[in-house]
């Protein structure tokens, strides 16, 4: 939640694969998701999609329109 300290780690962690990995991956695959119009997520979090799992229903047809994300697509 401190962006200051998300940088500082994320960079130490990169120094560390610098300093101490004979190989290291290029590039990562997106992530893509999709589920079935009847169920309804709560806001999904890119770091942690399974955050608000509780608050997800499921309905007896599609989601009022923008109600909900059907399908997910990003990188990390």
């Amino acid at each position: 939640m401190d962006p200051a300290l998300a940088i500082a780690q994320y960079r130490r962690a990169y120094a560390i694969l610098i300093d101490d990995a004979p190989g290291m991956w290029m590039y990562e695959l997106p992530s893509v998701a999709g589920m079935t119009q009847n169920l309804h997520p709560a806001p999904l979090r890119a770091d942690l999609w399974f955050a608000h799992l509780a608050d997800w229903t499921v309905g007896d047809g599609p989601a009022p329109k923008g109600a909900s994300a059907t399908l997910a697509a990003g990188t990390h």
